[in-house]
């Protein structure tokens, strides 16, 4: 009797040591670097519902890409919405004294292991001067594109029409994305097209609808820069948003890499740093890749009961 009440009494500890062991390896998982990196507050959101309406296209383009102005400009204009072209950021022309106030240089190299290229910085206050614009505006939403995609017009101003009529289940819906994502159905739009939530990585910004909270929420980390603009936008978990897509995607590049700027900023670290900074970008990785998983996982479900109860 007393060697079975002492088997139990092992078992019990044995278990309760197991499940803090857990609990502990998770604390540490989802608080150091790599699965929180933005820092994010809620904040007041610019308007409200009552006062808003309608859809605004922003068109992302450089002043001297004009033959792209004139090839994407002719496609948005037979959306119908109201349109306004953003002048892109050239970021082969910011100076060293804009690079160090605007890019957290630590940060980016610890989290993605190299030094941000110029054209990455330049993109990413692109699409920050879109939010800020759109925040300003008195619009509900904003469709954002870059002067290097192109669409069927009367095919996305259908599927974004419905999109804004039924908006309670995405903040983000991207409609360019590179990577397959695993995409999970939310319900379907209209016949041949799905919104759907991606539990692995996709990247791209070529095309993607907003509302006010996702951009109120993003811009208000936008600085200093941490990561490439594609990467925080599908950070759902940080924000509290809904990131999703739309599958068959829409939107396709047709005229390969950005005019932006490829140009690295800074030298090579070198070889002993950069082993520590290659380990550094895995277990960010890891972090990055668990955290979407799971949170879109449980966004999947969430959506999934509420299409079901409507």
């Amino acid at each position: 009797m007393h060697r079975r009440k002492k088997s139990r009494s092992i078992r019990f500890w044995t278990k309760i040591s197991g499940w803090s062991v857990f609990i502990l390896l998770g604390g540490v998982f989802t608080y150091f670097e790599g699965a929180f990196v933005c820092e994010y507050t809620p904040i007041i959101i610019e308007g409200t519902s009552q006062d808003m309406e309608g859809t605004i296209a922003y068109v992302i383009n450089l002043d001297r890409s004009v033959k792209r102005r004139e090839f994407i400009m002719s496609q948005v204009m037979q959306l119908g919405f109201s349109t306004e072209r953003v002048s892109a950021v050239d970021g082969k022309l910011l100076s060293e004294e804009e690079i160090k106030q605007k890019v957290d240089l630590d940060s980016y190299n610890a989290f993605l292991g190299h030094t941000p290229e110029l054209g990455m910085i330049g993109c990413n206050m692109s699409h920050f001067s879109v939010w800020e614009a759109f925040l300003h505006s008195c619009y509900r939403y904003a469709l954002v594109i870059e002067d290097d995609v192109s669409f069927n017009s009367e095919e996305l101003r259908t599927i974004v029409s419905e999109l804004t009529q039924t908006s309670d289940d995405w903040d983000i819906v991207s409609f360019e994305l590179s990577h397959k994502g695993m995409p999970l159905t939310v319900r379907r739009i209209k016949e041949n097209n799905k919104l759907v939530v991606y539990l692995t990585e996709v990247t791209h910004t070529g095309a993607y609808l907003i509302n006010r909270k996702a951009a109120s929420r993003l811009w208000a980390h936008a600085l200093p820069i941490k990561m490439p603009i594609d990467a925080m936008l599908t950070r759902g978990w940080e924000f509290g948003l809904k990131f999703t897509g739309i599958e068959p995607r829409l939107v396709h590049q047709v005229f390969g890499d950005s005019e932006i700027g490829k140009t690295t900023y800074a030298s090579t670290q070198d070889s002993s740093i950069s082993v520590i900074l290659r380990i550094r970008k895995i277990v960010y990785k890891a972090k990055s890749y668990t955290m979407r998983f799971l949170y879109n996982l449980k966004l999947y479900f969430q959506l999934r009961s509420s299409s079901s109860n409507n």
